[in-house]
Parts: C-alpha cells; structure tokens; sequence
C-alpha cells in the first residue's frame, strides 16, 4: 500500500513537471498584466509550440516593416471569456510591447508604443518623406479588399489610419477593418488592431428611394418629426441591438434618428432613436397614499436613466387617456404607473383602460421600461406583451397578486434607489425585494442583462 502511494505520487509529480515545460506559471510585472483584459485567462507557454509561435510572431511584424525590442520574449495562451475569438496567442517583448495571434497565425493585434530605434537610426520625417513602412502596411491591407477611410493626425505627432472592408458597389463595412496608429519619428507602427465582424453582401431588392419613403411613413406613424432636406439614407453595415451586424438601408433624420430598414423588403429592422427623443413619464393615482412619492421616485429614476421625462401627472380619476397620451407620443419609451390592476386592466375608482384595448388598438406599441405598480399586473405575461417587452429586449416589472399600499411603496423607494443605470433592472428587482417587507412578490419580465438605459 505504501508503495503504491509513492508510486502514484511520484507519477504524478512526474505528470506535473512535464506540463510546465508546455505551460508554465510565471510571475507577471505590472505592465505585462495590462496587456491581458479582466475577461481574460492566460498561461505562459515554453518548448517546441512556443518557439513556433515566436516565429510566425516575428515573420508577420517583419512582412509588414514593425518594429520591436526582441530582447526579452514571452508567449502566452490567451482564453478570452467574453469576446471573440476565443482563444489566442500573445507574444510580449520586453514587458510592454506585444503581438497578437490567432491560433492559425492570422494577425489580431500589436503594440509597439516601447520602442526605441537605435540612435543612429532615428529622424524625424517630413510628411513629404515615403515611409516604406506605411506603404508596405497599405499594400498589405488593401491587398485583402480593404480602403483607407479615415486619416487624421494627432497632437503628439502620431497619425491615424483606419480601413474598412469594400463589399461591393461602393459599400463598406465599418465593423470589418484593420485600424492602426503610425509614429513618422521612429518611422514604425505604434499601435495596430483587427476588428473583424464580417458581412455577406445580397443584392438589395428594393431601391434606396423606397426604403426611404418607407422609414418617412415610420417616422409619421410614430410621430417623430423631421424636414425633409435633412433627411440622408444610405446603404451600408448597421450593429443592431443584438450585437448582430447587417446589410441595411439606414435613413437619419433631422433629429438623429436612425430608421433602419431591410433592403430585401424595406421593413423596418429596427429604429436608434435620437438620445433627446427617448422619453419617459410617471402616473399615479391620488386616491393611493404614497402616489406623489412615487410618482417622483420614478420621474427622478427614470431621468437617472437617460429618459427626457414628460412631467409627471397625479389623477383624481382619469387614466386610459392619459396613459395613451404618453405611450403614443414620438419616442416615448419609459413608463411608471401607481393605481389600481389587474392582469387585464389598469384603472382608477371612476376610469380604466385595458390590455387587449391597447393590443388592438396599438400593435406596434415597444417601451424600453415598464413599471406597472399595481394589483397582479406581473401575474402573467399579458402586460409585459402589450408593451412588446421580452427576455429578448427591455424590463417590465409587476406585482405577482394583490399588494398592500404601504408594502409597495416600501419596494418601491428600494428599487429605485438600486436602478442606477449600473446594473440589469433584473438585480435591481431582486436587491429591492431583499430588503422590503411584502407579502406579494414583484415580477421581472425581460432581458436579464439590461440595464434600464434610455441608450
């Protein structure tokens, strides 16, 4: 037995130190360690792999004229838990400069802000001098389909270039480029790095005066307004909400606003609404005892988050107009009501509206937040799907069952002091209900990471 156990102890001690030759934990200095990001896990690498990368790592800045104090090497295997891609090398000389690589050699990245050019290398170019360096770099870039779109010099001397991915008839996609920072003294790349999100170009189907005509009938329907000569539509790359990037035809109208519409059919995919359009307003109902506190909790909150607020209203008895009014106004996006509800109907003593009213009546209805403080509103999802509002986009937040006055205005002032705009409404929900006393229990529909934004 007790050979067996210093057998397998030594086995695996063995197991170990074979493993650290292929990858080995070393102490980082203080500027190595800021050339990870927090999302990322990273391990030194040695032996016959990292001797491979070292080499493609230095064939590729040699290809492209960059330079780097190589007196000091290190390789790494990078695991990036949230981006793209997934998994990388890095290559670090002398502690502060670096070279990225993906794991089949393609360029991501480099930093050679460090570097210094022997002293007898070092002139300062005019800008009527050819750098050899750039024009190699421009040769490399474009060679791949790309065109320099940006160049702009900066105040300590360094310019920089940014080329974006031609797709076809003139259209580029900006979220596909290569952007890079050239310093004309030590006639070297300072900076250089790969986005890559790629887009498949489909002939459009419908022409750009169509798609515009059609964001212009959007734009009446949802009461935004414009003049006409500020109007621009164009085609071109558009990330929607959802991180996805597409071919669109975006049409920006005199506020800012951006309508974006398919090119297959000219619908709408979806609208950016100009930060000053996005709007929001409180409702309370007098008859409840808290209803002005809550009214102004939720005006202050909402403002906190972004929202251009339409001033709050306490009623005596009417509501479903009012209700309407707000919800039907240009951009209006955010929304707290304090009365009387059911999974149905939000109301007054004297005056109610309904959810299948609205539904109805509004079926393009999409507010961003909605805070329906009354009786059983969250008991289902009837409410949450009158405002379009989903684990796909927005939060909507509901009483489960009947809820007392005191223990809702209790919730109330904790959420709203927790929905600061830095963390998802879903936590907000959740800190809040942690520290009131209530019987009935607040409901969260939505996406779980929102944060509330107007933007």
């Amino acid at each position: 037995m007790k050979k067996n156990l210093i057998l397998c102890v030594t086995v695996l001690l063995f197991s170990f130190l074979l493993l650290g030759k292929a990858y080995g934990v070393e102490r980082l200095s203080d500027d190595e360690r800021a050339q990870f990001s927090l999302s990322e896990d990273f391990k030194n690498i040695d032996g016959v792999l990292r001797d491979e990368i070292l080499d493609k790592a230095n064939a590729t800045l040699n290809s492209m004229g960059i330079k780097v104090n190589g007196d000091e090497e290190k390789v790494f295997m990078v695991e990036n838990n949230d981006g793209s891609p997934e998994k990388y090398f890095k290559v670090i000389y002398n502690g502060n400069s670096f070279i990225s690589l993906t794991e089949n050699g393609e360029l991501l990245g480099c930093d050679t802000l460090d570097y210094s050019a022997p002293k007898q290398g070092i002139q300062v170019r005019t800008r009527s001098v050819i750098s050899p360096v750039l024009d190699r770099m421009d040769e490399m870039i474009t060679s791949k389909g790309y065109i320099n779109t940006i160049k702009k010099n900066y105040y300590n001397g360094t310019i920089y270039y940014k080329y974006d991915k031609v797709l076809s008839r003139g259209v580029v996609n900006k979220y596909d480029n290569y952007v890079f920072i050239y310093d004309p003294n030590s006639d070297n790349i300072v900076t250089l790095f790969r986005n890559k999100e790629e887009l498949e170009y489909k002939e459009p189907m419908v022409s750009m005066h169509v798609a515009q005509e059609a964001a212009l009938d959007y734009a009446e329907k949802d009461k935004i307004t414009y003049t006409l000569n500020d109007v621009e539509t164009s085609l071109g790359a558009y990330k929607k909400s959802s991180g996805e990037v597409v071919l669109a035809y975006i049409t920006i109208l005199s506020d800012g606003t951006k309508i974006v519409l398919s090119p297959q059919d000219s619908s709408v995919v979806e609208v950016d609404y100009s930060k000053a359009t996005i709007k929001g307003k409180s409702i309370a109902y007098k008859g409840f005892r808290f209803a002005e506190q809550s009214a102004q909790l939720a005006e202050d909150g909402l403002r906190r988050l972004g929202y251009v607020m339409l001033p709050k209203y306490i009623t005596s008895g009417e509501i479903g107009d009012t209700i309407i009014n707000s919800i039907t106004t240009a951009g209006f996006r955010g929304l707290y009501i304090d009365c009387h509800g059911s999974t149905e109907a939000l109301s007054t003593d004297t005056n109610e509206i309904t959810a299948s009213y609205l539904q109805k009546r509004y079926p393009n209805l999409g507010l961003r937040f909605a805070f329906l403080d009354a009786c059983s509103t969250g008991a289902n999802n009837n409410w949450a799907n009158t405002f379009h509002i989903s684990s796909k986009a927005g939060a909507f937040i509901g009483w489960d069952r009947r809820v007392g006055v005191n223990e809702a205005y209790d919730f109330c002032r904790y959420f709203w002091n927790e929905a600061n705009g830095k963390k998802p409404i879903l936590k907000a929900v959740q800190a809040a209900e942690m520290r009131a006393s209530t019987n009935a229990r607040p409901v969260f529909i939505g996406n779980n990471t929102f944060y509330g934004n107007a933007n």
